[in-house]
């Protein structure tokens, strides 16, 4: 019998292909300002936005600026005429929310696990694309809880995120689980919480961290193998 009551998910890249969403997003985005999103332009816009996020992780930026700051990058390297970063970040946003795509799985173990464990969602994504996505999945019927850094006015991996969670949902950490894709605000958050994990490593990487991972998966359907 499993120790956990409460299973706290990521959900980009944990339960939902933000692979599929981000590409979607920046094509119908930079098509309204008409660039031509080439190889290079989408593999700075990569390089620059993983390095704003591992920014607002450390609070270093805010949400807004990096919604700014991540276009006006690229206007500024690839000199783009007349296009405004606020703008373009509005319209990327908006597209976002129009990118549904659950991973494979994702549904189906959702389903089972509500049945015996309280579900809910944990993202530092933004509320808008967060809402937008989870109201469209089928998935909500399965969730007690969405916290979103967003609305919190915190985000993983500050302890305070979980502390918060822990209280809406009058669980103890002990009866936790986190399961998600990244080492730097899941796990990271998970271990400053003092929360039990599990990393969803799809990509086989080493996990190059100082603090213990109690579970690895590599497909969400691994999760039978632990609960």
């Amino acid at each position: 019998m499993s120790q956990y009551k409460y299973l706290l998910f990521d959900a980009d890249e944990t339960l939902f292909d933000f692979g599929k969403t981000e590409a979607m997003g920046l094509a119908n985005t930079f098509a309204e300002f008409g660039v031509e999103p080439t190889t290079e332009i989408i593999d700075e816009y990569h390089r620059y936005n993983k390095s704003l996020w591992r920014a607002l992780e450390r609070g270093e930026i805010t949400k807004t600026e990096l919604k700014k700051e991540r276009f006006k990058h690229i206007i500024d390297m690839f000199n783009f005429k007349d296009a405004d970063p606020v703008l373009m970040g509005e319209r990327y946003v908006y597209h976002l929310g129009q990118g549904c795509y659950l991973l494979d799985g994702a549904t189906e173990v959702v389903k089972e696990l509500s049945k015996k464990y309280s579900l809910s969602i944990v993202t530092n994504g933004v509320a808008y694309v967060q809402h937008t996505r989870f109201d469209a999945s089928g998935l909500k019927p399965y969730f007690e809880g969405l916290f979103i850094s967003d609305e919190m006015g915190v985000q993983k991996p500050e302890k305070r995120f979980f502390d918060i969670v822990l209280e809406t949902l009058g669980a103890s950490k002990e009866e936790c689980l986190v399961i998600g894709d990244s080492l730097s605000s899941d796990m990271k958050g998970a271990h400053n919480a003092g929360m039990h994990k599990c990393w969803f490593n799809r990509t086989g990487e080493p996990a190059n961290v100082d603090f213990d991972i109690e579970y690895e998966i590599h497909n969400i359907e691994d999760l039978y193998q632990i609960l």
